[in-house]
């Protein structure tokens, strides 16, 4: 039963993250004017940290729903993993928190550049 479960939450964790990852990339378009202020500063540095750290947490997760997952019925050493790569998501995801805490606190990227070219008069 709590195996179905498992399976049942990974597809709804799957679409989660597909929809947080289409938002984060409407977002970071906006906020760094076209991905161009992406790069040379620090909200950039920040995004881009945040997307690195999102790539290996989907690493973590890839093997936890097509390795992991199907094999949990039949193997105790599956659960032993699931539990160590979950954990290691949960980790990754607590310092995404923060670098999104951080990046909260700066102003984006595109916006200190529109806004000191319209401060000069383009």
């Amino acid at each position: 039963m709590r195996y179905k479960l498992v399976r049942r939450f990974s597809l709804l964790a799957t679409w989660a993250v597909a929809l947080l990852i289409a938002s984060g990339i409407v977002n970071t378009w906006y906020v760094t004017d076209g991905m161009r202020h992406l790069f040379g500063t620090e909200y950039g540095s920040l995004v881009l940290a945040k997307v690195g750290l999102l790539v290996i947490m989907l690493g973590f997760a890839s093997v936890n729903r097509f390795w992991l997952t199907p094999r949990l019925p039949v193997s105790d050493k599956a659960v032993s993993l699931l539990c160590i790569s979950t954990g290691a998501e949960i980790v990754l995801g607590l310092i995404v928190i923060c670098v999104v805490a951080v990046l909260g606190q700066l102003e984006p990227a595109g916006h200190m550049h529109s806004g000191a070219m319209s401060a000069m008069g383009h």
